[in-house]
């Protein structure tokens, strides 16, 4: 499946349960060494009152560690291997709004380099992996 739809928690949003909503898509469920892993969402207000995330005031929205909705990338065994254990220095992140009815477009990858201190810049594992986004839409895919 390359689109699903469905709830997703926004970063810092003040968001009633279930009013975010997104429609996310990546090109292919299969990726070769070094193809990046492209994501695109629409997300959506469909709730009765404004909600707010962080985000940039201008620009397109991103997803993933500093993005406005997360991102990560899960192993076989159930292991966070992107972004994984590590700090992330974040640009400054305004509290925008989206108005009931409202959407934004983020965009995202992930470079298949794991996240964690000692194996940054080093590829993932060939294998079976967990797309999660915004805590919710759950994509199966295959680096070979």
């Amino acid at each position: 499946v390359l689109v699903k739809s469905g709830p997703v928690a926004v970063l810092n949003g003040n968001c009633p349960p279930g009013s975010m909503q997104a429609r996310v898509t990546i090109s292919r469920l299969v990726f070769r060494a070094t193809q990046p892993v492209s994501v695109r969402a629409v997300v959506r207000n469909v709730g009765t009152v404004p909600c707010d995330y962080a985000g940039y005031a201008v620009g397109p929205q991103t997803i993933g560690p500093c993005g406005m909705i997360s991102m990560e990338i899960e192993n076989s065994a159930g292991v966070n291997v992107w972004p994984g254990n590590v700090a992330y220095g974040c640009p400054m992140l305004m509290g925008e709004p989206i108005p009931p009815g409202g959407s934004v477009v983020a965009k995202g990858s992930w470079n298949q380099d794991q996240g964690t201190n000692q194996d940054q810049d080093t590829l993932a594992p060939r294998g079976r992996y967990r797309l999660i986004i915004g805590r919710e839409l759950v994509f199966s895919i295959t680096l070979r």
